[in-house]
């Protein structure tokens, strides 16, 4: 198996969701809560679901029974487009 199908079939059920944020207007009043009830729905329960947050939702996420994961690293977009 060539490696590009081997990586294609790993990465099947990988699927990124942009939902945005809630506008400080509105929070307060679930929508968060029912943003992450509908994504982990919609990928199905046997899924992991991987939140990037910004700073100031940090205290947030374990209120709605998140677990909070130290192992993420990313790489900025033009650094890519810089590299090649």
């Amino acid at each position: 198996m060539a490696f590009h199908e081997v990586a294609e079939e790993r990465l099947a059920g990988a699927v990124g969701v942009d939902v945005g944020r809630v506008d400080e207007a509105f929070q307060g009043q679930g929508i968060g809560r029912e943003l992450v009830r509908r994504t982990r729905e919609a990928a199905g329960l046997a899924t992991m679901l991987i939140l990037l947050a910004a700073p100031k939702a940090q205290t947030y996420y374990p209120h709605i029974g998140m677990t909070k994961h130290d192992s993420c690293w990313t790489i900025a977009r033009h650094t890519l487009e810089n590299k090649r």
